[in-house]
């Protein structure tokens, strides 16, 4: 049995409604009344053209159809060319030293001076005035394709479709490409797009195809869910999570489709799987992937495909309903009850427990008071970054500290640490990098009083000397567009290895010890300052922030984070 959820565009709130009533109902695209549109219009399919509506576009003003908002795209608009005479003449009136910067320069600010208007003739003046209206037509037009939940409004219809009987799920989300100024063109030249994801529960796999062909008909075998879908063949749980991510719909059919994929799960597993509320569209879409990977541990799937623990989970079966056991005894894990009770309620208990067991503890009540404290484990979560850098520094300063003082001491050292400074992470990675060139008396203090401000600023200061030589960076195009003012707030780039030790000194962090990294492009390292004073302190690699921090290695306050949410968006940093 085969079941079709059909949404669609409401023409005056561009919200999506539910009507299963409605595939078979032809699709009448509309433009509303606007600053550049003399009235309401819409496209007659039989004439081929846009006719005025006699009414206020409404709904009901179409009965057995449905009327879709049809938004004008904003094309980028070029300066006209006829005008080359007076822009000469404008370079002249700068002179001979200027005309250099005017040729280099030369845009639309230059020609409203007030001297190269005196030059237009009739028909560049009409031009330039036909540019002028043009560009506000397209900034209008551009700043209308998206509703309130900056979903494109070309996105006019999707569809959720349930198979029953073989377990799938498929999202079908149908985009138009309007043409360029439709009223005056008389024409729906638009092309449909059509983009299906699928989630195929016994299988364990998830399609996605990209459909530029022209919309079938529902009563069309090629309609089905299993039909002309290219299979991606991918079994990396982020992978699989990428795919779903491709997909922009709005939240409420998220939440929709998996509530049908729950259904499924149900009929492959035998029983009710519990799931987390998901919150936003991209979470119920991750939730999906779990569920068809691994229906029967959804929880461990983003586990098992953790690259912490990825290849050596490769092979477990994601029928098998001893899924849990199966991983713990690939992983060496001795499961027990409180672990499997850390694990119901936080799944990355077990992740944890794989960090704390590097970390060469065997204290059973050590594992179970860091798995019980959120301030503990997360130090633990957090200490394993994309390099697995800081995790292995964690290691090995247990490793030395347990050889002279033992596990329990060792675990109170970290415990208080943890809990009382700010300088966990960098001390560690200090500790690890610069432990030949540290004197036994600081090692001795660390390993007895744990990473205090003091032993902090002594590990900053070695570090310093260890890294003393003058480097000057040098920085490619794309690391310098990083460079930018938001909000009061300026980015900027450290010069040289000098400029960094300063920001280090103020921000009273490591990021000295960072200087070969930036030069062997490893890493690029932005500041930011407010008022002449160094705030945030940046780590970027490839396109991804890796971390950003205030003094003493604190996060950024509410406004500070609102102006990097900023910085990231305008220049795609994920």
């Amino acid at each position: 049995m085969k079941q079709i959820d059909f949404f669609y565009r409401n023409l005056n709130d561009f919200s999506f409604i539910h009507d299963n009533s409605s595939l078979s109902l032809p699709l009448i695209p509309c433009i509303s009344k606007n600053p550049y549109t003399t009235h309401d219009m819409y496209y007659s399919i039989q004439k081929k053209t846009w006719i005025k509506a006699e009414s206020p576009l409404e709904p009901k003003s179409f009965p057995n159809s449905i009327a879709i908002e049809y938004a004008e795209k904003g094309d980028t608009v070029v300066f006209p060319k006829s005008i080359s005479d007076a822009e000469k003449n404008h370079m002249r009136f700068l002179g001979r030293l200027a005309k250099k910067v005017a040729e280099l320069k030369l845009n639309e600010q230059n020609i409203y001076h007030p001297y190269g208007f005196e030059d237009y003739s009739t028909k560049e003046m009409t031009d330039f005035l036909n540019y002028r209206t043009e560009k506000a037509r397209s900034k209008f037009a551009k700043s209308n394709i998206y509703d309130k939940e900056k979903i494109e409004k070309s996105l006019y219809a999707v569809e959720v479709g349930t198979d029953y009987d073989n377990l799938k799920v498929y999202i079908k989300t149908r985009y138009y490409t309007p043409v360029v100024k439709p009223i005056e063109t008389n024409t729906y030249d638009s092309k449909e797009i059509i983009k299906t994801l699928s989630f195929d529960v016994k299988n364990g796999k998830i399609n996605l195809s990209v459909s530029p062909d022209e919309p079938t008909s529902p009563n069309d075998s090629s309609y089905s869910v299993d039909d002309n879908l290219q299979d991606t063949e991918l079994v990396v749980y982020d992978e699989y999570c990428k795919i779903a991510n491709q997909f922009v719909l709005p939240f409420e059919i998220a939440k929709f489709a998996l509530e049908r994929l729950i259904e499924l799960a149900k009929t492959f597993t035998g029983y009710q799987l519990k799931i987390d509320e998901p919150k936003v569209t991209s979470q119920a879409l991750q939730t999906m992937v779990c569920l068809t990977i691994q229906p029967f541990e959804y929880k461990i799937c983003p586990i098992i495909y953790s690259k912490y623990v990825w290849p050596a989970t490769a092979k477990l079966k994601r029928s098998n309903p001893n899924i849990y056991n199966n991983f713990c005894k690939t992983m060496h894990i001795k499961s027990y009850r409180s672990l499997r009770k850390a694990y119901e309620k936080r799944p990355e208990s077990l992740l944890t427990f794989l960090r704390i067991k590097k970390c060469r503890f065997s204290d059973a009540n050590i594992f179970n008071k860091i798995l019980a404290d959120r301030e503990l484990y997360n130090f633990f979560d957090s200490s394993d970054n994309k390099n697995l850098k800081n995790d292995t520094d964690l290691a090995f300063f247990c490793r030395i500290s347990k050889k002279q003082r033992g596990e329990l001491s060792t675990f109170y050292t970290l415990e208080k640490s943890i809990k009382n400074d700010y300088f966990m992470l960098d001390s560690l990675s200090m500790f690890h990098d610069y432990y030949r060139n540290i004197p036994k008396t600081l090692i001795d203090d660390i390993l007895k009083d744990g990473f205090t401000e003091f032993n902090h600023n002594a590990l900053t200061n070695i570090s310093y000397k260890c890294e003393n030589k003058y480097i000057k960076f040098r920085y490619t195009k794309n690391e310098k567009k990083l460079e930018d003012s938001i909000d009061g707030y300026k980015f900027m780039l450290p010069a040289d290895s000098n400029k960094l030790c300063e920001i280090g000194a103020i921000l009273h962090n490591c990021v000295a010890t960072y200087t070969k990294k930036v030069k062997r492009k490893e890493c690029t390292i932005v500041y930011a300052e407010k008022n002449g004073e160094v705030e945030l302190c940046i780590e970027v690699v490839n396109d991804e922030v890796n971390q950003e921090l205030t003094k003493y290695n604190s996060k950024p306050t509410e406004e500070q984070t609102s102006v990097l949410k900023k910085w990231h968006d305008r220049h795609n940093l994920k």
